[in-house]
């Protein structure tokens, strides 16, 4: 839904620039061809008599240029016997009512369905059953050349100047952003290693918590698409990310994020550099706890660790889940509980319901 909202979206910017490019050139005289399309939809046949010429083009394996252009483009109306049209049908179902027999004459013979044709049957029939009759195709293929008709546009010829023309002014829509697209495949899927992203506010609060600031060297560890990244390096500090996702790699590298490691279990350094360590890591399995006491590691002394916890943590009477709490006492750090239902924002593309807290600790200057 989003990805056609998004797409909806750059085809009417594209359109209106096109209309306001058309509408410069008419006025500075360089669009004679053009003159008659003031109104969108007629703008938007041309375009779709453009697209036709470039679909041809392509199957030909031609590009769309003049020559693709004078051989391609061609103004016809929907033939009798195609899209659910039947010549011997009409007959029959007019037949007897008033004016029927002047509509048999206009199109005994034809070998396509006029606008007046059309115009004739709605008259008789009425338009549900008539637009019934001839089929839905054809009836908009005939409003849609009667559009170009009233700008002007009768003859091959005439069609081909004013796409000529078109070709000039037209704005080509943009590619949707890569960023975009690819977070929103993330959207209700399973993606890397208990990947939950962190909430803005949460985010917010913790760079608020850790001070961030211009020019600190910030981690985060398994970073997944990059929520607190992105608000570290809006606070200035510069960013180092880990992440074992391919996708969510990729996601980092398309925000500009530094990716110094893949797994952050193998991760190594030969001496704390970090200014502070923002982090969400995994939960599964009590990751959370191993990845805490081990990003603690990279922080330089004076330096601060803030990073979000499963509540299971701090009441758990598993080894890993005491020897945690026992770790944190030593260290001096500290839990803030998150409110219930915070990893349930609906802005985030994939969500849980688990409880979380956040864990600050700061690291002494004498401590290595």
């Amino acid at each position: 839904m989003a990805s056609s909202a998004e797409q909806s979206a750059l085809e009417e910017r594209a359109l209106g620039r096109t209309m306001i490019n058309i509408a410069a050139a008419i006025e500075a005289g360089e669009a004679n061809a053009l003159m008659g399309f003031s109104s969108k939809a007629a703008i938007e046949s041309l375009i779709s008599e453009l697209r036709c010429v470039e679909t041809y083009a392509r199957q030909a394996g031609r590009t769309l240029n003049s020559e693709a252009i004078n051989s391609f483009a061609r103004i016809h109306g929907p033939r009798w016997g195609l899209s659910g049209s039947s010549w011997e049908r009409a007959v029959a179902v007019t037949e007897g009512l008033e004016g029927a027999e002047r509509f048999r004459a206009l199109i005994t013979g034809a070998e396509a369905i006029t606008g007046q044709a059309l115009e004739l049957m709605f008259e008789l029939l009425g338009k549900e059953k008539a637009e019934y009759e001839l089929g839905w195709y054809n009836v908009s293929r005939i409003a849609h050349l009667n559009r170009l008709k009233r700008a002007g546009i009768e003859t091959d010829d005439q069609l081909k100047a004013a796409l000529q023309e078109l070709i000039i002014h037209r704005e080509e829509r943009q590619s949707e952003c890569p960023l975009k697209a690819a977070m929103r495949k993330l959207v209700g899927r399973s993606v890397g290693i208990d990947f939950f992203p962190t909430p803005a506010a949460v985010c917010a609060r913790m760079v608020e918590i850790a001070a961030i600031r211009q020019g600190m060297k910030v981690v985060e560890p398994s970073a997944g698409c990059g929520n607190i990244a992105d608000a570290a390096r809006d606070a200035g500090a510069e960013v180092d990310v880990i992440e074992i996702s391919g996708e969510l790699r990729d996601i980092l590298s398309l925000k500009g994020h530094s990716l110094v490691g893949f797994d952050f279990d193998d991760f190594e350094v030969s001496a704390p550099y970090a200014d502070a360590v923002l982090m969400n890591p995994p939960f599964g399995k009590r990751s959370d706890a191993r990845h805490i006491r081990k990003a603690y590691s990279l922080v330089k002394p004076g330096g601060v660790l803030v990073g979000i916890a499963s509540e299971g943590l701090f009441f758990g009477t598993d080894a890993e889940a005491t020897s945690f709490r026992h770790w944190l006492d030593e260290v001096g750090g500290v839990s803030e509980r998150l409110p219930d239902g915070t990893f349930m924002d609906p802005s985030l593309p994939v969500r849980t319901g688990v409880s979380a807290r956040i864990v600050t600790i700061f690291k002494a200057d004498d401590e290595q």
